[in-house]
């Protein structure tokens, strides 16, 4: 609208949101402004996402169709955070992975980034977050939930940067194989982090714990790859045990050993 007469102007991104007919009704629970963009959140059956928009040109930058109704947006050094119940995102993760209450968001694309605390949902309305805010540097969400990642917390809850963030899962023990002289592979699935996707992975040898093999791997709580680490200096013919360890740039986990005899 225009800011002095308050009259209609051109709006194209609008054509995100679906027109209600008798079996489709959605509306916009949210909006957040950052720079150059609007963000909007919806829900309603046919259209649970979000969508951006140019603000000069009222243009339509991206949507994204999450499925679960989103509730609140809120912009923090630089992502999009969003409180919604989603339980199916395209490109993402589908049905039958649980609901997650909490999701990031790239501004720029709309695609999901690397942060998956979670919330449960509470009554009355069984939806979970609600509403979110920002000081400028700590996340607020507030709604109808019990529970964040497992723990009490009722009904309000902090985000923030401080401190060296989630640890990784700790890894499970590696499936160990020998059949090249002085190799040893380790197999292993990926871990998972709830504000990390690339982590570091490490083959340890020994009670030494001895490196001798690094990669790094994406792994998300939808798409947990498994990975093969190569010893390649094991010496012939002995008992070697092995572990993974598992760096996400702040915090180290350790799995148990595996034990095999090297070629």
């Amino acid at each position: 609208m225009n800011n002095s007469t308050g009259a209609h102007l051109p709006f194209a991104a609008a054509s995100a949101v679906p027109l209600p007919t008798s079996t489709c009704t959605t509306r916009v629970k949210d909006i957040e402004t950052a720079g150059n963009r609007v963000y909007f959140s919806n829900a309603g059956g046919c259209f649970d996402g979000t969508w951006a928009a140019d603000v000069a040109t009222g243009n339509l930058v991206w949507k994204n169709t999450c499925l679960g109704a989103t509730e609140a947006l809120t912009v923090v050094n630089g992502w999009l955070f969003k409180g919604s119940h989603a339980h199916s995102c395209p490109g993402a993760f589908t049905d039958g992975t649980g609901t997650h209450f909490l999701l990031l968001q790239n501004p720029a694309t709309g695609a999901l980034g690397p942060w998956f605390p979670n919330t449960d949902a509470g009554p009355p309305t069984e939806v979970g977050p609600l509403v979110s805010a920002t000081d400028g540097s700590d996340l607020w969400v507030g709604g109808d939930f019990t529970k964040v990642n497992g723990v009490g917390q009722q009904s309000l809850t902090r985000f923030t940067n401080l401190g060296p963030g989630a640890a990784p899962l700790g890894p499970v023990l590696p499936t160990l194989s020998s059949t090249t002289a002085r190799q040893v592979k380790a197999t292993v699935q990926t871990s998972l982090d709830n504000d990390d996707t690339v982590l570091t992975y490490r083959l340890l040898r020994g009670a030494s714990n001895t490196v001798v093999a690094t990669t790094t791997a994406t792994s998300t709580f939808w798409s947990r790859p498994s990975i093969t680490l190569t010893d390649t200096t094991a010496p012939s013919r002995s008992s070697q045990m092995y572990r993974i360890e598992v760096y996400d740039g702040h915090n180290t986990v350790r799995g148990g050993y595996s034990i095999i005899t090297v070629r």
